[in-house]
């Protein structure tokens, strides 16, 4: 309808333009339907009612259009009070049901509070009752968790206490849960009633002790047939041995057995190892065999001193080594825990702390040293009794000082092994003192022998031998040997090697050079310087290829120097006197004035007087000139050969030459010391008639005319004397 109205619209406002003559009235009615805004809500409310309605666009039904809708508003709004009537009624029969539930409300309030007024005092009991049922409950439930966590099940407390039962996880398990118990409890004691704390401490600390003394015995048991040389040994017994370090006592206890056990079985090994007889049984001579059959026994090399002590030494060496290894696994395999586990117990326990040495931490080293050097302790005892006949028994010297160079390669080996406290290494050292005494009683009783024999004759000035005595080249090939084996010992590579080897160079070389020299002692020179020299030169030979003797060797040096000048001098006196010109220098030297240099006229005058004095001394006359010149020609032709002649029996040649050109050289000296003095006085015998020609005698003056020349009288030069003496 609103629609059709709209259009109709539409069409009159098309008309109106067409029809522009129409009556205004009409003209104003279009404008305002024009104008109308269909977006106004009443508008649009109106249209959709007006299209609700049955209308006809007619004239009638436009006029009873509002007439009819109002009666409508009026019928609605009837039928809406009607409704309002219906909910009056209804409020009011709710508002009398509301009444009556007040009054029963009112009756219920009433009874109610009488029957709490009579059950106050039950309620009040029942509140109290449950209060104390939660109480209880939750009593009850630390009783249960308390329990659960102090209480050792029977189970495990048999598996702890009855000695039948093995050592297994489940004992190390159960053990581990009584310690845990049994720490707990200090909690316990920190409370004010310790009565709970103080009993379950008693009981678990009974069931840890029964524990314990069930392991130690175990242990002791296991340590009894015990084969440390299996390579694969039971992890249980180490598990053991570290859990029984908790208690100190009980683990030293079963150390000190572990060691007597294995002192026993070392020894039967050692006796086996010497001897080849099995003597164990069991699982241990079992094991003997098999250790031993490829090895032959040790005293089969007796009659070879050296290897025999060597094989001892280094079979208690690997021993020792295997045995140390083994215990190391089995007591220190988990590590650093059994020094933990034993530092704690100690710490833990007061009696035992007390015991032990206050302030000071377990070393689980030094305790396994102590437990190896324990159990080698009766095959220490047994090698001392085999090597003292060894040592004691050995004639040679050479011998017994590679026995005593071979002791300190031990001792040193062990003390790195086992420690500077070990008592093997006073064994080894008891040893090797006496080898060493052993050496230097050999070497004495060498001398006293020497002594005794034929090597003490002296030789005499026509023997043509002054060669080293067979003593001491014996001695020198004993040294030689010595030495070598000391360069190539341990001894020489630990100790300072010059300090290491005097004593030793003192004992076995000192004596045998001691008694050349009482041999020397009544010869003649040069014989004598000879005849030592004979015996140092070798032994500075011997003596050189080594560094630890350079000392000694420098001291020899010196010795053969100061020997050598002997000789230079004792040669130089020989060529002097065979020549002759002894008598010149003895002349020159006795009226030859001491040197003066403050003032030149006085020593002019001085040597002018000697001058006089040596021209009226009886060497220096012609006569006696010529006869020391003949004497002189004669001797230095063989003059060489004649000194080295004298040194024939030193058996060092360059020695000889060198002691000979020495000799020579000082020969020449001498003689431009003489030639000098005939030059000089010479030509003083032949100045002196001039400055005296004024004041002379006519007889003194016919002497100095005929006069001989010294330097006719002795013609040799000194160039002429170097080349006959080169």
């Amino acid at each position: 309808m609103a629609s059709q109205v709209a259009h109709d619209a539409y069409d009159a406002q098309t008309a109106s333009g067409e029809l522009n003559a129409r009556p205004s009235a009409l003209l104003n009615k279009v404008t305002s339907v024009l104008s109308t805004s269909y977006a106004d809500l009443d508008v649009r409310e109106a249209l959709e009612t007006l299209d609700q309605q049955d209308f006809q666009n007619t004239p009638e039904a436009r006029r009873q259009l509002r007439l009819q809708v109002q009666k409508e508003v009026i019928d609605c709004n009837g039928e809406i009070i009607q409704e309002f009537g219906h909910v009056a009624e209804q409020l009011k029969h709710i508002g009398r049901i509301i009444s009556h539930l007040n009054s029963c409300c009112d009756e219920m309030q009433r009874r109610v509070s009488a029957s709490q007024q009579e059950t106050s005092s039950t309620v009040e009991e029942t509140t109290q009752l449950l209060s104390q049922r939660k109480e209880l409950q939750t009593k009850q439930h630390i009783v249960e968790r308390v329990l659960g966590h102090y209480s050792v099940s029977a189970e495990d407390q048999e598996i702890l206490t009855t000695m039948h039962d093995p050592i297994d996880d489940r004992f190390f398990k159960a053990l581990a849960e009584v310690k845990r118990i049994h720490r707990d409890c200090e909690v316990l004691l920190e409370a004010d009633n310790q009565t709970l704390g103080l009993d379950i401490m008693e009981r678990t600390s009974k069931i840890l002790n029964r524990a314990f003394e069930k392991l130690y015995r175990w242990i002791n048991d296991e340590f009894k047939n015990l084969d440390l040389e299996s390579p694969q040994m039971n992890s249980t017994i180490r598990r053991a041995v570290r859990v029984l370090a908790e208690r100190p006592m009980l683990f030293q206890d079963c150390l000190n057995f572990f060691a007597e056990s294995r002192e026993k079985v070392l020894l039967e090994s050692f006796r086996t190892a010497l001897t080849g007889s099995q003597q164990q049984s069991g699982g241990q001579q079992q094991q003997q065999q098999t250790n031993t059959t490829n090895a032959k026994p040790i005293e089969l090399s007796a009659p070879d001193p050296q290897r025999y002590v060597g094989d001892m030494l280094a079979w208690l060496h690997s021993t020792t080594v295997s045995e140390r290894e083994a215990l190391e696994a089995l007591f220190v395999g988990e590590g650093d825990e059994l020094r933990k586990d034993v530092q704690a117990a100690l710490e833990r326990d007061p009696w035992e702390r007390s015991r032990g040495e206050s302030g000071t931490a377990f070393d689980g080293d030094k305790a396994l040293n102590e437990l190896v050097n324990r159990s080698l302790k009766s095959v220490a005892g047994l090698l001392r009794q085999r090597i003292e006949p060894v040592i004691t028994s050995y004639e040679e010297p050479v011998g017994i000082y590679r026995l005593a160079s071979l002791l300190p390669f031990y001792l040193s080996t062990f003390s790195k092994l086992l420690g500077r406290e070990a008592s093997i290494l006073g064994t080894l050292k008891g040893l090797q003192d006496l080898a060493r005494e052993q050496f230097r009683n050999l070497i004495k009783d060498r001398v006293l022998e020497i002594q005794d024999s034929g090597a003490h004759i002296i030789p005499h000035d026509d023997d043509d031998d002054l060669r080293p005595p067979s003593f001491l080249e014996e001695a020198l090939g004993q040294l030689r040997e010595i030495m070598k084996s000391y360069d190539t010992s341990f001894t020489s590579r630990e100790e300072d090697e010059e300090e290491g080897f005097h004593p030793s160079l003192i004992e076995a070389l000192d004596p045998f050079l001691h008694r050349c020299e009482e041999l020397a002692t009544e010869m003649e020179t040069p014989r004598k310087e000879i005849f030592i020299l004979n015996t140092l030169l070798p032994t500075r030979q011997e003596l050189k290829p080594f560094e630890f003797t350079s000392e000694r060797v420098k001291e020899l040096n010196e010795k053969i120097n100061g020997l050598a000048q002997n000789l230079v001098r004792n040669q130089h006196e020989f060529l002097v006197r065979s020549s002759g010109l002894h008598l010149l220098l003895e002349a020159i030297a006795s009226i030859e004035p001491e040197p003066n240099d403050d003032d030149n006229d006085e020593a002019g005058e001085a040597e002018e007087g000697v001058l006089k004095k040596v021209s009226h001394l009886q060497p220096f006359q012609p006569e006696f000139l010529q006869e020391v010149s003949h004497k002189l020609d004669t001797f230095l032709p063989s003059a060489i050969m004649d000194a080295m002649e004298r040194l024939k029996l030193l058996r060092d040649p360059k020695l000889v030459n060198d002691v000979t050109e020495d000799a020579s050289r000082r020969f020449c000296e001498d003689f431009e010391r003489v030639e000098r003095n005939i030059v000089v006085l010479d030509e003083f015998l032949q100045i002196q008639p001039q400055r005296e020609k004024m004041g002379t005698a006519e007889n003194e003056e016919g002497e100095h005319e005929g006069m001989v020349s010294l330097r006719e009288c002795f013609p040799r030069t000194s160039a002429e004397i170097r080349v006959l003496l080169s």
